[in-house]
């Protein structure tokens, strides 16, 4: 009836195969927790690519006949235990890892695609009961930071951070341990709020020259919306053009003469620049303008910036 074939990319192509896979290696192996399925459909994908895991990529191509015979590695880090041998430990993914003893160390390394917050989620996985005390500690560059100890069950940290790498120290508080102890580590990464902000609401726009530029900002919290001013002295025509470097923002803008209606600008999709015509302004007019991520009401935070350009002629 019309069918045919067609390449498609992006995630939601990927998930039901990986969905099938993981329901034929837990039936093959159903003393399995969902952790242990992941770990073992992560560690047996073909590696395609940038080495190791990337955000185009992922972990590389699911290989099911591998997943069915091949044995769960505990740690899949290892060997990790200084920070020149640090493992990678990719943004907004859970991974399993285990000390073994107190005189393991578990290096990881996370980049930082901004400014902003990075949250360390800690799950232990030992027996309740068994206070086992963990220490988790971020470095930057050779000194240390910060270090946090986990004395029972799981533990959130967040730090502050510059673009750029931090490393992670995982270890055991009591050096003489010498239980197994495994765990999941999770990290996330918050934007920091633009220099522009406050500026969430028409009373608070931020005010630009009136003359050529560009602004950089971003929407560091769940339904951003980003407002700006600018009040012309000069006859003459400005225009706006709205770009972003993600395609998780579907970069959109009103523009609004005060006393006058809203001008919408959202022709395109995600990722895709926007451009308002040029308007004709005159010496003493003022406009608004608001800057918004159209791909939801509501949208939630973006790690990722828009450039908004202010392109202005005078007469």
């Amino acid at each position: 009836l019309g069918g045919g074939y067609k390449s498609q990319e992006g995630t939601s192509m990927a998930a039901p195969q990986a969905a099938a896979a993981a329901a034929l290696v837990w039936m093959k192996y159903p003393k399995l927790k969902p952790y242990q399925v992941q770990e073992l459909l992560k560690q047996t994908a073909k590696d395609i690519g940038t080495a190791g895991r990337d955000d185009r990529s992922g972990y590389g191509l699911l290989q099911l006949d591998s997943a069915l015979t091949a044995k769960l590695k505990v740690d899949a880090f290892e060997p990790n235990n200084s920070r020149d041998k640090a493992g990678k430990l990719p943004l907004n993914d859970r991974n399993a890892a285990a000390l073994s003893g107190g005189a393991d160390r578990d290096w990881y390394r996370v980049n930082a695609p901004y400014d902003g917050t990075l949250v360390v989620r800690y799950q232990s996985l030992i027996p309740l009961g068994k206070p086992l005390p963990v220490r988790i500690s971020r470095y930057d560059g050779q000194r240390m930071q910060r270090g946090t100890d986990v004395k029972i069950g799981n533990k959130t940290v967040e730090w502050k951070v510059k673009k750029g790498v931090n490393y992670i120290d995982v270890q055991l508080v009591d050096v003489n341990r010498k239980e197994i102890i495994p765990y999941l580590l999770t990290a996330e990464f918050l934007m920091a709020e633009d220099d522009y902000e406050p500026n969430d609401k028409f009373d608070e726009a931020f005010t630009l020259a009136p003359q050529s530029q560009a602004v950089t900002g971003s929407f560091h919290h769940t339904g951003d919306k980003d407002w700006y001013t600018v009040s012309f002295t000069q006859g003459g025509t400005f225009k706006i053009v709205l770009q972003s470097d993600t395609v998780r923002i579907d970069p959109a803008f009103t523009i609004q003469k005060a006393g006058d209606a809203e001008i919408d600008v959202d022709d395109f999709g995600d990722g895709e620049s926007e451009r308002s015509p040029a308007i004709t302004v005159t010496p003493g007019s003022k406009y608004y303008i608001r800057v918004h991520n159209a791909s939801a009401a509501e949208a939630s935070p973006v790690t990722g910036t828009y450039k908004l350009s202010l392109i202005v002629q005078t007469r």
